[in-house]
């Protein structure tokens, strides 16, 4: 058999591995709609900031589900430090991560493996950039040595 089948007989399109990822995906789709219905939560209103403490029970039990049924990349720690992150330092943080996943998109190959040697050297040297920006909002000082002050302070404090 090439192909996964659920619990139901049906194809579901990945190639047969060791983890069943059709059955993986029906399983996480029935947690994250079990543990929203718990919450009384609607997944789709989940990062309202009025809901920033549902948002963060929802992801404390998303992370423990996940770290059961799942080899992930980093520690449950990890996920749980960044779950406690404000509105703000996430927006940061992510808008810093969008523009380097933009450029390292663009040099993925067919099984998306990215080779950074396919950026121009403008694109390399933004790139590099756009590291030492995601670097620089954990740093306490700005580049000069000059320490931080509000909302970028509050930011590198929390990361």
């Amino acid at each position: 058999m090439l192909f996964e089948v659920d619990d139901d007989g049906n194809t579901t399109g990945y190639i047969v591995r060791a983890r069943n990822y059709g059955k993986f995906e029906k399983n996480y789709a029935n947690a994250m709609k079990k543990i929203a219905s718990e919450l009384g939560v609607d997944l789709t209103d989940i990062k309202a900031p009025e809901n920033r403490q549902l948002r963060i029970e929802y992801n404390k039990r998303r992370n423990e589900w996940l770290s059961k049924h799942t080899d992930r990349r980093y520690t449950r720690e990890y996920y749980d430090m960044f779950n406690h992150l404000s509105e703000g330092t996430v927006a940061a943080r992510e808008e810093i991560q969008l523009k380097i996943r933009q450029l390292v998109d663009k040099t993925r190959d067919s099984v998306g493996i990215a080779h950074l040697d396919r950026l121009s050297d403008k694109e390399y040297n933004t790139y590099r950039a756009y590291l030492l920006e995601k670097k620089q909002l954990a740093s306490l000082y700005d580049t000069t040595g000059i320490k931080k002050q509000g909302e970028k302070l509050k930011i590198a404090e929390e990361l």
